[in-house]
């Protein structure tokens, strides 16, 4: 009987340490669900109507595929978080673009995040998809894991898509504007132009920064984020950011008429 009793016990012990090692390993390999751009950034119209613009995969962790627009740079200025901008490969379609970032520096290596995430490569990140500043307005983005990036192939990113300012913000015309995110919030992280239009509202910030609109011929504008600090005027520059372009005062005079302003959508 005591025997019988011991083997059984081992038999318990190997069966445990066998499911336990299993269930290590599944851990460690999981594999997490393979989602599209859209997938992450399409809401629907109705949320849309009440100015909710949330991601509906807000919060899982994801895998997604896109092109690279933009070398990874400062996000929203700050040097803790490292970012760039995915879009649907060959196509301007909305709900196209998306915010990658690496949310934790330290992750930069296991990542390869600066060696894949290159202007024209096709990578597939895993990450949560978050989203940045207001509860339910804020930019979606999709913060990066400790989980290698990894290089699917080569594609020209699409090209900048031409729409009108008033799909974003429309002017009241008495001094304020109003919010689009029915027709707005379709090109979130996408790379878009707006042509002829003038800079207006100039105004360098106590904190380095410096806020600037564009405004179109009826009156509508729309704010401008220097992201990479690159038109930062040098005498207004912050120490935690990058060198500014010595010509940004070129660019940033109220009054200015350009034919065309490109950039990537952000909130």
């Amino acid at each position: 009987m005591k025997n019988s009793m011991k083997k059984n016990a081992r038999l318990w012990l190997i069966t445990c340490l066998v499911f336990a090692s299993t269930t290590t390993s599944s851990i460690a390999q999981r594999v997490y669900p393979l989602v599209s751009i859209a997938d992450i950034q399409t809401v629907t119209p109705a949320n849309l109507a009440i100015g909710t613009t949330n991601s509906p995969r807000k919060g899982d962790t994801v895998r997604v595929r896109g092109v690279v627009r933009f070398n990874p740079r400062n996000h929203v200025l700050s040097t803790n978080f490292k970012a760039t901008y995915l879009q649907t490969p060959n196509s301007s379609m909305p709900f196209g673009g998306l915010n990658v970032r690496l949310a934790t520096l330290a992750d930069s290596t296991i990542t390869q995040f600066y060696d894949n995430c290159i202007p024209g490569n096709l990578v597939e990140v895993t990450g949560v998809v978050a989203e940045f500043g207001a509860p339910l307005t804020g930019e979606t983005q999709v913060d990066l894991i400790a989980r290698p990036t990894t290089v699917t192939g080569l594609a020209t990113p699409p090209p900048a898509v031409v729409r009108p300012v008033n799909e974003f913000m429309v002017s009241t015309g008495a001094g304020s504007q109003i919010w689009q995110p029915t027709t707005g919030e379709l090109y979130e992280g996408m790379y878009v132009q707006f042509n002829n239009v003038a800079i207006v509202d100039v105004q360098p910030q106590a904190n380095g920064r410096i806020r600037w609109n564009i405004q179109d011929g009826q009156g509508n504008k729309i704010g401008i984020r220097d992201v990479s600090a690159f038109f930062r005027p040098p005498f207004i520059s912050a120490s935690n950011s990058p060198v500014p372009n010595p010509n940004a005062q070129v660019f940033l005079q109220a009054g200015k008429v350009f034919s065309y302003v490109r950039g990537v959508v952000v909130e």
